[in-house]
């Protein structure tokens, strides 16, 4: 069995409205109660961007719910915050955003139309009109309020104690991914304390899963077979 989760501020699920319902802890808590919700014991955690930053820190502080974790172009919290404390000119501009999402208002310049070009890629008029309807009803507020809760968090420095993960990891990175740089992949291998895969992907970027589907999706089947 497969479910894809929309997190609160996406598509149906609840929009509450204020940045102190978007910080981790709910954004965790709302991952534990789909868990529970479908009455399984463990699942393997698959996340991608911001479903990766909730799914290493849900595989951190709920470990008991997961057997294994995938995770496409989003590093370690450790090798994110390293990049970010000691980030090149380069890499502050490639993280601009972040900071430009802090602006109160911002919401109001992204669209619906804007979001399922980004998020869809080269899909069919009925699959992007999918995602528009999808976005219609989301909140793009909350949407960015995950980042207004996460600013502090996201600049802590890397020395901050983290659990070391205790089940398998499959990591893809695409490597010309500029919004999450590459550099952070460094020492993972010792925040993790079971089998631990990484793939990466040259010529591939943000959305590695979209970009190199069919070797995400043949490694991910191989890695997951060889795991019972």
């Amino acid at each position: 069995k497969t479910v894809a989760m929309d997190p609160r501020a996406n598509n149906l699920s609840g929009k509450p409205d204020g940045v102190e319902h978007y910080a981790m802890s709910f954004l965790l808590s709302d991952v534990e109660a789909v868990i529970k919700d479908l009455g399984v014991e463990t699942v393997t955690l698959v996340g991608h961007d911001w479903g990766g930053a909730i799914s290493w820190q849900f595989a951190m502080r709920y470990p008991q719910y997961v057997n294994k974790l995938v995770i496409c172009n989003l590093t370690h919290p450790n090798g994110y915050s390293a990049v970010r404390q000691n980030a090149s000119a380069e890499q502050k501009a490639n993280t601009q955003y972040i900071t430009d999402f802090q602006t109160p208002g911002f919401e109001d310049r992204l669209t619906p139309e804007m979001l399922a070009g980004l998020s869809a890629g080269d899909v069919s008029d009925e699959v992007r009109a999918r995602y528009v309807a999808a976005f219609s009803q989301s909140s793009v507020k909350g949407m960015l309020d995950y980042y207004r809760a996460a600013f502090s968090g996201i600049n802590a420095g890397p020395g901050d104690a983290l659990p070391a993960l205790k089940m398998p990891v499959l990591q893809f990175h695409g490597l010309d991914d500029k919004a999450v740089d590459k550099d952070g992949l460094r020492d993972t291998w010792n925040w993790i304390d079971a089998d631990y895969t990484l793939v990466t992907i040259p010529g591939c970027d943000h959305w590695v899963q979209r970009e190199a589907a069919d070797l995400v999706n043949s490694t991910m089947l191989g890695w997951l077979t060889s795991r019972p």
